[in-house]
């Protein structure tokens, strides 16, 4: 009987493990993510970040440069059926209200703040969500990808 037990307790923890949310590096070239925050999204206890449609989904993304950075361009997509569809941000401009100030030195850290409107026409649908920090040569800083779903 304590076997059944030990088994179902085996179960549960696997499954629980199975919902931990990773943002995956999609491409980072001269930079680096240190770590990635979004509102209404639990890391440890989703498998997905929800986008409530209406509302604002604030990112916090700290990340460690490899060159000097002049000029930050950002750029949001949602990949649906392996298409990129440009996220409409408020502004693209990663050097102004951002919380980042440039230049960036070499091996410098900058935490850059986003906030992106989720409007009332998207669709409910699980959307990997792709964020680029592109630099003044339209090189990828960083980039970084968000298991989402808009709800």
């Amino acid at each position: 009987m304590i076997s059944n037990y030990c088994f179902f307790f085996v179960c549960c923890l696997i499954a629980a493990s199975s919902l931990a949310l990773e943002f995956h590096d999609c491409g980072s070239a001269h930079g680096s993510i240190e770590s990635v925050k979004i509102s209404d999204c639990d890391p440890e206890t989703m498998d997905f970040c929800p986008f409530k449609k209406g509302k604002n989904v604030s990112i916090e993304l700290t990340f460690k440069t490899s060159e000097e950075v002049t000029k930050i361009r950002v750029a949001v997509y949602g990949i649906i059926a392996g298409v990129p569809m440009p996220f409409l941000i408020p502004n693209p401009d990663g050097c102004k209200d951002s919380g980042l100030t440039c230049p960036m030195a070499a091996d410098s850290e900058g935490k850059y703040e986003l906030s992106i409107p989720i409007k009332q026409i998207y669709p409910k649908l699980k959307v990997n969500v792709k964020l680029e920090l592109q630099d003044q040569n339209s090189q990828e800083i960083i980039c970084v990808l968000i298991p989402s779903k808009i709800v």
